[in-house]
């Protein structure tokens, strides 16, 4: 087996035990629907950990890209809030700005 192959191999496994985890859990509570959930979800935390061979960056790249405005936005103005009830917030939540995707 060549090391790509076996790289590949590994990631693809890295990616399906999370889903069959998930599944059989679904089975021991009685949803099969929250447990494929749950193991899509760690999946997909996986997955982001890949860095650049992560599939689900570049699923979720347009979506970053047309979400992020409103999200900064939407912070900034949680940041402000907290501060009008004085509550501690860190400086950077104050200056949230989206970078070039």
């Amino acid at each position: 087996m060549t090391e790509d192959t076996a790289e590949s191999a590994a990631r693809a496994l890295i990616r399906a035990v999370p889903l069959v985890y998930g599944g059989l859990l679904g089975g021991l509570i009685g949803s099969l629907g929250l447990g494929i959930a749950l193991g899509l979800t760690m999946s997909g935390a996986l997955d982001w950990r890949m860095g650049e061979k992560s599939l689900f960056r570049q699923l979720l790249r347009p979506l970053a890209v047309t979400g992020c405005p409103y999200l900064s936005w939407l912070m900034r103005g949680i940041a402000r809030g907290l501060s009008l009830m004085h509550l501690p917030v860190a400086a950077k939540y104050f200056d949230l700005h989206c970078g070039g995707a």
